[in-house]
């Protein structure tokens, strides 16, 4: 009887971790970043493997390159 309500209490956390590491949409500071593409004032995702990307202040933090005006994730 508890069984089913573990396996959900395990399940659930994977699975929200996983949708939000899913790219999200970025407000669009000149080109988009590559694996982006531009609808209107954002920057979105081409494919559910497009990798995260934050805007560019500077350097990169570790495990993201430059690409235009955003950090892209490299993993």
């Amino acid at each position: 009887m508890f069984k089913p309500l573990l396996s959900l209490a395990v399940l659930l956390p994977a699975a929200l971790i996983h949708l939000t590491a899913l790219a999200q949409p970025i407000a669009r500071n000149g080109s988009c970043p590559s694996g982006y593409y531009a609808s209107g004032n954002y920057c979105v995702a081409s494919s559910g493997s497009s990798k995260n990307a934050i805007p560019r202040n500077g350097s990169c933090p570790s495990s993201y390159y430059a690409s235009g005006n955003y950090c892209v994730s490299s993993r």
